[in-house]
């Protein structure tokens, strides 16, 4: 870091940073385990080294005139990382006592190496005015090399303002009002995809044909894949009482548009998923945020935390031909669950078939070892009647459609949503106890109104 001071309250400032992360991870599963059984002992060596190199360098000003106070900057970023992940793994060890790779049999070897860069240039301006009154604007525009040739940069800004009202006369000296504040936002910001190498369309190199190495396609690639944005506003009110006790309340409304999506495409591409920007979402909701120190004395502290929020989200639109856009979530009892967005609906809701029960016995005409299923008895359109049997889930005929003979049939148009995992609120309570440099905490979290679906039952 190095800071040189000019003339008028301006300096120029840069900061150099470089961090460097090597974990190292080793996993043994014996030949008796659960895990390791099936392979007679597995074994796993995992190396993770991650290098970020960044650089800021900004020029700022700080002016105070009377009661009125001025902090600026602009500035250049830039920011470099790198990744390499190694993984080798054995199989069939004839002892648990010695868990190294070398003495078992080579099972798998794999690496990968992601590199990303991001550039920034930006400017902010914060004003008060005798410590009561504050307005603050920022604006940068970044860009990154995991997005496409054509939406790399965005420009991204944010206003703010607040009122310091126990700074007025007619709340000084209140202790009910150590502190009142009130603030409110709007700004934008944006987000980038997880893959580092989205938007290229990439070559696999670790392929084979016999013996023989092959090279083909990884990924497709978008030229076209840009931000995902979102413009937020903030309202709210800090209030600190006896300076003891700390309540925070806010009002929040995010709207997101060019959500970044992995969107199924058609095997004839010769991929099954390519990254793209679609559709548009709405959160909202108010947190409420109470802190306290309940007791404070020279060796001993109590204090207490509390937390609850409240959110409701809605698909606003959906790009394509489709009003909705599933997703398919595998559980480890080779089971599944669809989560579908729909327009006018919130996020996180599961689609699928009601059911009604199981089937009995009063079901069907035993024929022997077989059954049948009794006529009315509703069955899944084009399934035989006695491929069911006592206990089988029976599901429930949304859309009024029967066969020949008038009896209730299901199919894929009967599937609608079944649940939404998304709560009606959530929030934490946390209680922390010092004594003496001894810390002790006691935390609860909740989650209130959200279904679940239990896949070991499906």
């Amino acid at each position: 870091e190095a800071e040189v001071s000019l003339p008028y309250g301006i300096s120029a400032k840069t900061i150099f940073g470089y961090d460097y992360i090597d974990n190292k991870e080793r996993e043994f599963w014996a030949p008796s385990s659960v895990n390791g059984a099936s392979l007679n002992g597995l074994g796993y060596r995992t190396d993770y080294t991650n290098k970020t190199m960044t650089s800021s360098t900004t020029l700022n000003y700080n002016g105070n005139f009377d009661k009125h106070n001025i902090r600026a900057l602009v500035g250049y970023e830039i920011e470099d990382r790198s990744l390499l992940l190694t993984v080798a793994s054995a199989k069939s060890y004839s002892t648990d006592k010695l868990p190294e790779l070398a003495n078992g049999q080579p099972y798998n070897v794999s690496s990968s190496t992601y590199g990303s860069s991001i550039m920034s240039v930006l400017a902010n301006v914060n004003y008060d005015f005798d410590n009561k009154y504050y307005l603050s604007g920022s604006f940068r525009r970044d860009g990154s090399s995991r997005l496409g040739k054509n939406n790399r940069w965005a420009n991204f800004w944010s206003v703010s303002g607040a009122w310091r009202i126990s700074g007025e006369d007619f709340l000084s000296d209140n202790p009910l009002f150590s502190d009142l504040k009130l603030r409110a936002s709007f700004g934008t910001n944006g987000n980038l995809p997880s893959d580092y190498y989205a938007n290229l369309a990439t070559y696999s190199f670790g392929g084979g044909y016999g013996d023989a190495s092959a090279i083909y396609w990884g990924s497709a690639g978008n030229s076209n894949l840009g931000w995902e944005k979102s413009k937020n506003f903030n309202i709210g009110i800090d209030w600190n009482l006896y300076n003891r006790v700390n309540v925070s309340l806010e009002y929040y409304d995010k709207t997101t548009t060019d959500l970044l999506f992995r969107v199924p495409t058609s095997y004839i591409t010769g991929f099954s998923t390519n990254w793209q920007n679609l559709g548009k979402i709405k959160n909202n909701g108010v947190e409420l945020t109470i802190g306290s120190t309940n007791i404070q004395t020279k060796d001993f502290t109590w204090t207490t935390d509390f937390n609850i929020s409240f959110n409701r989200s809605k698909v606003l639109r959906i790009d394509g031909e489709n009003e909705y856009y599933q997703t398919s979530v595998s559980g480890g009892t080779n089971s599944s669950v669809l989560y579908r967005a729909i327009v006018g609906h919130s996020l996180g809701e599961m689609y699928g078939y009601k059911t009604n029960g199981v089937y009995t016995t009063d079901d069907f005409v035993q024929n022997g070892d077989k059954y049948v299923l009794k006529d009315g008895v509703i069955y899944q359109k084009g399934s035989v009647k006695t491929q069911y049997k006592p206990g089988d889930i029976k599901y429930v005929n949304t859309t009024g459609q029967t066969d020949d003979k008038g009896t209730p049939v299901y199919n894929s148009d009967d599937m609608t949503v079944i649940g939404n995992a998304n709560p009606d609120f959530t929030g934490g309570f946390k209680n922390t106890f010092s004594y003496k440099g001894f810390d002790l905490s006691v935390f609860m979290v909740f989650s209130y109104g959200n279904d679940i679906f239990n896949m070991s039952t499906q």
